[in-house]
């Protein structure tokens, strides 16, 4: 499936953004492929073949308005850290280095210099004709199909469809992606939104999956199960999450997405006070 991205506003003369919907690990880890290849020429001092991929990497330095304007692509809010030190997007964070030496996005760029440095430097090969030949693939034959959807065209209906067609993502992902689409179209400062009341959901505690019968579910989802059970009134079966928030957010709560949130939240916190007082309990 292509990655797929909606069209955001932006004055005249900034850089253009776009959302994307679905894709965004297949983008990252071109990202991360990419700078990896663009370090290693330099190190070749194939500095052409360089900066003939920066383009790919970068944006121009004269549209930044904060350095991490520099990126072609911006992860989620949990693993711009990781990010920004594996693409060398901040050289004096020693401790950040430290902390995210062992995630997913510092080896996947540390196994793309790697590999690129062992193609390029094989014995009995010319590394500048090497560099000048990967170069020219990356740039001239690395072929992507995108889906664009225009301002006006429903994000959040492609993002389901996509979403049927391919792995499928936990109720609480869904739940995610639906809130902070809400809170974008409504102009919500959603970097605050998500660092106040939903940041907490991505760690170990909320991501750990639990048995619930013969199947195992992300504790988040059970969490958002209970939620709704509890505010509906009425049953809700694994598969009907996600729908059946939807269908409560948009026609039964009466709420903002901001206040929907924030209930959201301090039902969490009590939820997981509840969770974690019961494992050390001990008669």
């Amino acid at each position: 499936m292509p990655p797929a991205r909606e069209q955001a506003q932006n004055p005249i003369g900034q850089l253009q953004q776009r959302t994307i919907i679905d894709g965004q690990q297949r983008l990252t880890t071109l990202q991360l492929m990419l700078s990896a290849l663009r370090s290693e020429l330099v190190a070749l001092n194939a500095i052409h073949p360089a900066q003939r991929i920066e383009p790919l990497v970068e944006n121009a330095a004269p549209f930044r308005s904060n350095p991490d304007d520099r990126f072609k692509v911006w992860p989620t809010n949990r693993d711009r850290r990781a990010f920004r030190t594996a693409m060398g997007g901040d050289p004096a964070s020693a401790d950040d280095k430290q902390s995210t030496s062992n995630q997913r996005i510092a080896q996947a760029h540390q196994f793309f210099s790697n590999e690129a440095r062992e193609w390029l430097t094989s014995d009995g090969f010319d590394p500048i004709i090497r560099a000048e030949a990967i170069e020219r693939v990356v740039r001239d034959y690395l072929q992507m199909v995108v889906i664009d959807l225009g301002v006006d065209e429903n994000a959040q209906e492609i993002f389901e469809t996509l979403n049927a067609r391919g792995a499928q993502l936990t109720a609480a992902d869904l739940i995610k992606n639906f809130i902070f689409q809400r809170l974008l179209e409504a102009d919500t400062d959603v970097e605050k939104a998500y660092q106040e009341h939903w940041k907490e959901f991505e760690t170990g505690f909320w991501e750990t999956e639990v048995s619930v019968g013969r199947l195992r579910y992300p504790r988040s989802s059970i969490f958002l199960n209970h939620w709704l059970i509890a505010r509906t009134g009425g049953e809700v079966v694994a598969r009907e999450v996600f729908s059946r928030f939807k269908r409560f957010a948009d026609h039964d709560s009466k709420l903002t997405m901001t206040e929907l949130l924030e209930q959201v939240h301090s039902a969490a916190s009590v939820y997981e006070s509840f969770v974690r007082g019961a494992s050390e309990f001990r008669p």
